[in-house]
């Protein structure tokens, strides 16, 4: 049986749905925010949704934000088409096989 996408992880989910909101993001935050248990499962679901175009990096000088002493992380916003995924996690879904 076909289907239209694959279903999210669970930590991929997560991080969609807190993104939908429409404010600027960036992976520690996240981490923080959501209890996430490793911040590179973070990054690596925010460059999976980037090469995917559901997210976008904000460009120009607000395009990264300080954390901690020595360290920056790049900031990142929703696109439309992450919004509409967003807005329905489970669309598809029901045509998966068991």
């Amino acid at each position: 049986m076909t289907h239209a996408r694959e279903p999210l992880t669970p930590n991929k989910r997560r991080i969609l749905e807190a993104m939908s909101d429409g404010e600027r993001h960036w992976a520690e935050q996240l981490y923080q925010r959501l209890g996430m248990p490793r911040r590179n499962g973070v990054t690596m679901a925010l460059n999976w949704f980037l090469k995917y175009g559901y997210i976008a990096r904000v460009q120009g000088d607000d395009g990264h934000v300080v954390i901690g002493k020595d360290s920056t992380d790049e900031v990142f916003v929703i696109t439309d088409r992450g919004r509409r995924a967003a807005a329905n996690l489970d669309a598809g879904y029901d045509l998966l096989s068991p």
